[in-house]
């Protein structure tokens, strides 16, 4: 009896952790990466040495702005990381939005947080606003415009 509510409970958690991915981008790297620094929540937090994973800045919602607003000690936050996939044409695009809620009862200077998985309504809203970057960029492009010689 045990054995199979384990295994419908690692199915449901397993189903409940994806991140959304725009897949097969013929579009030259430089503008993905623009279109990624101008879609993020707040702009760009940390960008990884290889410059292919991207960070946000911490961000919640508020009722009274209607918006997006800067969560660096609030309760409950949120962050995107984008991942760009390949190493040539086409790309693939892995965003990824995870919750943090701040611990109680934690004797630190600083807030510790404990995340809360992926929230994939964030996630395809962030994809969404990435793809329409995409589409919005200027349609002459340089033919030669991913070339490097080394």
């Amino acid at each position: 009896m045990r054995k199979p509510l384990l295994f419908l409970i690692f199915l449901s958690l397993c189903g409940c952790s994806s991140a959304a991915t725009l897949q097969d981008l013929s579009i030259p790297l430089a503008t993905i990466k623009r279109a990624i620094n101008s879609s993020l929540p707040l702009g760009v937090r940390k960008v990884s040495d290889n410059g292919r994973t991207y960070y946000s800045h911490y961000y919640t919602f508020s009722k009274k702005k209607k918006g997006v607003v800067s969560a660096t000690n609030a309760p409950k936050r949120f962050y995107a990381e984008v991942i760009i996939n390949g190493t040539t044409r086409p790309y693939d695009v892995k965003v990824t939005v995870r919750q943090e809620v701040r611990e109680k009862n934690v004797n630190a200077v600083l807030p510790v947080y404990s995340d809360r998985g992926i929230h994939q309504g964030q996630s395809k809203a962030v994809a969404r606003r990435i793809g329409r970057a995409l589409t919005q960029r200027p349609k002459e492009i340089n033919i030669i415009d991913d070339y490097r010689v080394f």
